[in-house]
């Protein structure tokens, strides 16, 4: 103490360093009491949830809950959860956000294309495929040509002119020339191209014939 009396400076030198290293270990524990170091909680299942169940249970789990996307499935109820992000068993800390995303009320509505005629019957398959439609049935409709898509119908029937908006997943009837009757299994093995009418081979000329035109 003698020596820290006849010395200030270096007094005032230790002095400092015990205040920093005080103020360092309060911050660190701040710190870990702010972020909740060490403490986690485990997302709960929510999918197949209504909105306000699946809220209320991530209150009760110290979590907020909030709707990022909405899509529509039909093997659920709509406006159910679908999925949460982080997914359920996660481990997130208290107070964190889980993204949600719900089921939509109804489809989204989706246009038929307008440029399906004159395609190849696979090809428009695969277009309306990737819209969302789902192919019923082939009908084939007289045409010259064998395998062009001349239009679309809904199941009942009913003529569907390009542009027409229906719901994501409807089940539609493809108008395919040909006369050769077509499955929906068939598609796997018809030409992409349309088939043209085969000309009829003439028969080459006999020797007698060759001879009389001389």
């Amino acid at each position: 103490m003698k020596f820290l009396r006849k010395n200030p400076l270096i007094s005032n030198i230790l002095l400092m360093i015990a205040v920093s290293i005080a103020i360092v270990i309060i911050l660190l524990l701040g710190l870990g009491h702010y972020t909740k170091h060490g403490d986690a909680v485990i997302v709960p299942p929510l999918q197949g949830l209504s909105w306000q169940d699946a809220e209320a249970k991530l209150k009760a789990q110290g979590l907020r809950g909030e709707v990022v996307d909405s899509n529509y499935y039909e093997h659920l109820a709509p406006g159910s959860v679908y999925e949460s992000l982080p997914e359920a068993g996660a481990k997130v800390k208290p107070g964190r956000i889980i993204f949600l995303t719900v089921n939509a009320t109804s489809p989204k509505l989706v246009q038929l294309p307008s440029n399906l005629e004159g395609m190849s019957m696979r090809q428009a398959k695969a277009t309306l495929e990737g819209l969302g439609f789902r192919i019923a049935q082939i009908r084939q409709v007289p045409g010259e040509f064998e395998g062009l898509t001349v239009g679309v119908e809904d199941t009942k029937g009913l003529s569907l002119a390009p542009g027409t908006k229906l719901e994501a997943q409807s089940s539609l009837v493809l108008l395919v020339t040909g006369n050769t009757p077509l499955s929906l299994e068939d598609l796997s093995t018809t030409p992409d191209q349309p088939v043209m009418p085969e000309e009829t081979p003439i028969p080459p000329a006999s020797p007698e014939e060759e001879e009389s035109w001389w």
